[in-house]
């Protein structure tokens, strides 16, 4: 079973059976579009952040927007564990922690391995990545978590800056990502 997509008709045909579950990526396509059209409208620069999807677009201020990465959204701006600084494109985060409850005796969270059609093994507690937009952002930071371990292989086809915090609390660099504090 395939999804398949008509870039012709613009039409999607989904299988019975087949959940498809587009809100990561639909709020990080949401701040991509609001970033854009509120520039458009101020005629300036602007940041849209959608619960760890971050947008930018127009002209950033000076050095950059400053970005804080930290497991959750709403976590204070001096607890955070890095500040960044982005031009322009998006910058997501995507974490295990968050959205998370108990089945039973077991810990899940919103981040399912469509291998097994469960929750994906908390290997990355925390993802965070830039793109030219934040779906493309979204996608990677996404796709990290699922690959667990391998991430760090594959993401070197990558031209995204990522890191990634293991389970055991060591954070690793991929593509330039700064890994000491910026601020």
């Amino acid at each position: 079973m395939h999804v398949q997509l008509n870039p012709r008709t613009r039409t999607v045909r989904i299988p019975r059976g087949v959940r498809l579950d587009l809100g990561s990526t639909a709020k990080a396509l949401a701040a991509d579009r609001a970033a854009a059209r509120i520039a458009d409208g101020i005629d300036g620069g602007a940041l849209v952040s959608l619960g760890g999807d971050v947008a930018v677009a127009g002209p950033p201020p000076a050095g950059g927007w400053a970005v804080g990465i930290a497991r959750e959204s709403s976590t204070p701006a001096g607890l955070v564990d890095q500040v960044v600084a982005i031009m322009h494109g998006g910058l997501a985060s995507s974490a295990t922690a968050v959205r998370a409850w108990k089945v039973g005796d077991r810990q899940v969270h919103h981040i399912v391995d469509p291998r097994t059609g469960d929750s994906v093994a908390p290997y990355w507690v925390l993802v965070s990545a830039t793109g030219t937009s934040c779906v493309e952002a979204n996608i990677v930071t996404t796709a990290s978590i699922v690959w667990g371990e391998q991430a760090l292989g594959r993401l070197a086809g990558f031209d995204q800056s990522v890191r990634l915090v293991r389970f055991d609390g060591k954070v690793f660099s991929v593509n330039g990502w700064p890994l000491e504090p910026t601020t």
